[in-house]
């Protein structure tokens, strides 16, 4: 992603790529020390199309969290689906949604098949 960023004319170094999370959560987690570090108050967080709701949701609450403060979050999405489903939130979305955000606010997964994927 940074290389494809870097070759439509994205400066490199405004480029914070995330090499080392293993999810969604923990990119989450680790990008609001970067955001924080580089006094960073406007981000573009880019995924695909039925991904981007959940990862700014993530990225709100974990700044919201422990900052930084005042960040506006952009997202931009890769369509992955037919636009008209994409804009529908199903609740499998929302149970991803609630599921991670709790887990970004550290609070500890539930035993329970519902919440699990």
């Amino acid at each position: 992603m940074k290389q494809w960023l870097i070759d439509k004319g994205i400066d490199a170094k405004r480029i914070y790529a995330d090499n080392y999370a293993r999810s969604t959560v923990e990119n989450a987690l680790f990008s609001r020390y970067a955001l924080a570090k580089h006094h960073i108050k406007h981000a573009a967080l880019i995924s695909s199309g039925s991904h981007v709701r959940r990862g700014r949701a993530l990225f709100e609450i974990a700044t919201l969290e422990s900052g930084p403060q005042g960040i506006t979050i952009e997202t931009v999405a890769a369509l992955d689906k037919p636009l008209d489903e994409l804009q529908k939130v199903s609740e499998k979305d929302l149970l991803g949604i609630y599921r991670d955000g709790l887990k970004t606010m550290g609070l500890p997964m539930f035993n329970s098949g519902a919440l699990q994927d």
